[in-house]
């Protein structure tokens, strides 16, 4: 007997593990279930280019689209501040309560009274690719020099001097991110995290926390988010391998992604773009991490810290074998809505849509699925358990379960929902299966399967 309710592992591996698509795993009285995750809904178009950074200030969400700074309120009004000299790139950005502080391929600009200006101080550092804020002081990573600079005033993003630096020297490599979490400063290098703390002193106020240094560093550096108390981000150490690691104060971090995830995420040929950013969903806190150059049309594997489990987040086009990643690069809460940006556009997530019936199909060697045999959902509210019988014999036994969104997520894109169990095998002689069934409910926008097995 195989339990269909699990985690999710791209490879498809294991015999009671296989791909969960567009569902996260709930334990609903005391059963694992599968609930789907959210869709998304068009919200506001910016101007030409991709949003670039954002970040929120004052009931307002500032953002980088293409070249251009916008205000944008919780009605969706935007209005233009100002411009960068560049359209493209990671812009980071940081507010101290007065003042935005950003990053455009390294020459950094403010807003002051409301407009948008360059950084003009001899002094200040040429090739910044990070900014944070933290007791009064932006903090900025120079790329040139492999230091950290504070600015020269408390709550002055224009001024700047050069012996205002620090660096991240517990361990010999370079300097990457750095987060502030817990009135800690941490500073992720390639192959170790090194943690500050402002102690006061009138020279440099940030030095390094004795003792805390740790043997892991980030391997690609847009992948470090906040998840409920925890950061999370992927990495490695100095022996090697790829995983995620999360942690939380002082403590070291550990590793939440399983062996099966591991050996996925060693066999990726490109990192170097991936990127994260974290939710909280209906009390679970989501870390979702994006690799788009998988496979062509990317991946979104996201870690649920809530119940330790994992699926997958996926956007798909009218041609359901096009699975990829889910169509967000960022993600705030702002307005009472979770907000994600693809492209120059915002996006509400928003409830999954009603669902009709539910497919199953099998392969019987393992990689050629036949056709679907459709079972309804029934009436909205109903509690079901739905069976397929006379399934038949093989030697290696995929099964997969879809279902789809009665309507399109935002009118370009529709919400498939699979179970994959895949590769189920023995070599050495038949298996057969008699019969699969699922137990489920049709609420008025949710579709929960509560559990099932085959026999």
């Amino acid at each position: 007997m195989i339990n269909i309710i699990g985690s999710t592992n791209p490879e498809g591996l294991k015999l009671t593990q296989g791909r969960n698509i567009n569902f996260y795993s709930e334990v609903i009285a005391g059963k694992p279930s599968l609930l789907p995750t959210p869709g998304r809904t068009k919200w506001i178009t910016l101007g030409i280019g991709d949003v670039r950074g954002w970040v929120e200030a004052e009931d307002l969400l500032y953002v980088v689209g293409g070249s251009t700074l916008y205000s944008v309120t919780k009605g969706g009004f935007k209005t233009a501040l100002g411009s960068v000299s560049s359209s493209t790139g990671r812009i980071p950005m940081a507010w101290n309560g007065f003042s935005i502080l950003l990053s455009d391929n390294g020459t950094m600009y403010a807003t002051n009274a409301g407009t948008l200006q360059p950084v003009t101080d001899a002094d200040a550092p040429k090739n910044v690719t990070d900014i944070v804020f933290m007791n009064g002081f932006y903090i900025v990573v120079d790329a040139d020099t492999n230091r950290f600079y504070i600015g020269a005033q408390t709550y002055d993003a224009f001024t700047w001097n050069a012996l205002d630096f620090a660096q991240s020297e517990a361990n010999p490599d370079d300097l990457i991110r750095l987060f502030v979490d817990k009135d800690v400063l941490n500073a992720f290098n390639s192959l170790s995290l090194e943690r500050f703390v402002n102690t006061g002193n009138v020279d440099f106020p940030f030095e390094p926390v004795k003792g805390a240094m740790s043997h892991f560093g980030i391997q690609s550096d847009d992948t470090i988010s906040r998840v409920g108390a925890n950061l999370c981000w992927l990495g490695r150490n100095e022996n090697g391998g790829r995983v995620v690691y999360a942690t939380g104060g002082a403590a070291d971090p550990q590793v939440i992604s399983d062996s099966a995830m591991n050996r996925f995420l060693a066999g990726l040929d490109t990192i170097e773009n991936a990127y994260s950013y974290s939710l909280t969903y209906k009390g679970h806190d989501w870390y979702c991490l994006t690799f788009p150059d998988y496979l062509d049309h990317g991946i979104t594997i996201v870690f649920d810290l809530t119940t330790g489990q994992s699926h997958e987040w996926s956007t798909y086009t009218d041609t359901p074998e096009n699975q990829g990643q889910f169509r967000a690069h960022r993600h705030v809460y702002f307005g009472d809505s979770h907000i994600v940006s693809d492209g120059n556009t915002l996006y509400k997530l928003t409830e999954p849509t009603k669902h009709s019936n539910i497919e199953l199909s099998v392969a019987k060697d393992g990689r050629s699925y036949g056709n679907s045999r459709s079972k309804s959902l029934g009436n909205t509210g109903q509690y079901k358990r739905l069976i397929w019988r006379r399934l038949g014999d093989g030697r290696r036994w995929g099964f997969k379960f879809r279902t789809s969104s009665d309507e399109a997520c935002d009118g370009e894109y529709r919400i498939i929902r699979e179970r994959v169990l895949d590769a189920i095998s023995d070599e050495d002689r038949n298996l057969r299966f008699n019969k699969c069934f699922l137990d489920v409910e049709s609420g008025a926008q949710e579709l929960v399967i509560r559990g099932g097995d085959i026999k």
